[in-house]
């Protein structure tokens, strides 16, 4: 009875430690892009499935939209503010930041929100409750419509000058043409090891280093007027502007380009952006106890034999 008592305190013990530490990931990614006409922004799985094209309504021009860990936020063009809501799509605030000036790309971390004054050629940043906002936080700009930022640095597509700009996080140091020889850059993203970008002219993503280096202008092709552009780990998404209202999708290292990828995304579709992946516990099915042997490797005494061993050898690593 005590040696089956002391197998029942292993395998619970073993049940414990497989329910710490084999947590499998529970993946509850979207995809949301804005439309400017229709005024919505939509929201699709990862996958494409369950597509909703006005998952919020009632945006002013939305040109562009962001998550993070609590909210969706976009910028309102039409009415100067940045909108906000949460994850679920509830508590909308269309006009949440006010006193902007034709905000068109918008981007957050951990501690701050960004977005561009299209107008008023800055980047702007505020704290991410919405307090101490700054208008004209970096100015060397040129008809900013898109902003994205890293650990590192903060980047911007520039209309005015068809150029890549950036600055240290901090906002010093802004060099506007970073990257030149774009045409007409809209949405930006980055990774760990790439800048992507939409050259809505030439109907291209582009394509360089994350230190700016190796510019590949024409790095995916054959779009329709993209706009906006975001990036996971194995995949880039791009909205098609103008009729075909298409979002494309391609692997990350850009082969096999699908165009029309998903279909029917509204009315002008134009900025684009991925949550990141949630993670949730998954239960562990509890493994039911075995028989305890009594005799054999198996049994206790087999078990008391090991660790004695086990035991032996670690004293006598220990000697001197």
């Amino acid at each position: 009875m005590r040696n089956q008592s002391i197998m029942r305190l292993f395998m619970v013990t073993f049940t414990v430690i497989l329910t710490v530490f084999f947590i499998a990931p529970a993946h509850g990614q979207y995809l949301y892009w804005t439309t400017d006409s229709d005024g919505t922004i939509g929201r699709v799985e990862i996958d494409g499935s369950n597509k909703v094209n006005d998952w919020i309504t009632g945006c002013q021009f939305p040109e562009d939209v962001i998550t993070d860990a609590n909210y969706v936020y976009w910028a309102n063009a039409g009415n100067d503010c940045i909108g906000r809501a949460n994850l679920d799509g509830t508590g909308v605030n269309q006009s949440w930041i006010t006193g902007c000036t034709y905000p068109t790309g918008i981007d957050a971390d951990e501690q701050y929100i960004y977005w561009t004054n299209l107008n008023l050629q800055t980047i702007a940043r505020a704290n991410l409750d919405g307090t101490s906002v700054i208008q004209s936080w970096i100015t060397a700009c040129s008809v900013p419509f898109n902003v994205v930022v890293d650990s590192g640095y903060v980047y911007w597509t520039n209309l005015g000058t068809n150029s890549i700009g950036r600055a240290d996080i901090t906002g010093a140091l802004g060099d506007m043409y970073w990257i030149t020889g774009c045409s007409q850059p809209y949405g930006i993203d980055v990774d760990f090891a790439y800048v992507y970008w939409a050259n809505y002219s030439s109907n291209t993503l582009g394509r360089a280093d994350i230190d700016g280096s190796i510019v590949d202008q024409s790095w995916i092709p054959g779009c329709t007027y993209p706009v906006g552009v975001a990036v996971t780990d194995i995949y880039v998404f791009w909205t098609n502007y103008a009729v075909s209202s298409n979002i494309g999708r391609s692997d990350i290292g850009g082969t096999s380009p699908f165009q029309g990828w998903l279909p029917g995304c509204g009315e002008w579709p134009i900025g684009i952006c991925v949550s990141a992946p949630v993670l949730t516990p998954t239960p562990v099915v509890t493994p039911t106890p075995a028989p305890v042997p009594t005799t054999g490797p198996g049994s206790l005494a087999g078990l008391l034999l090991l660790m004695g061993i086990i035991l032996g050898i670690s004293r006598f690593k220990r000697k001197p």
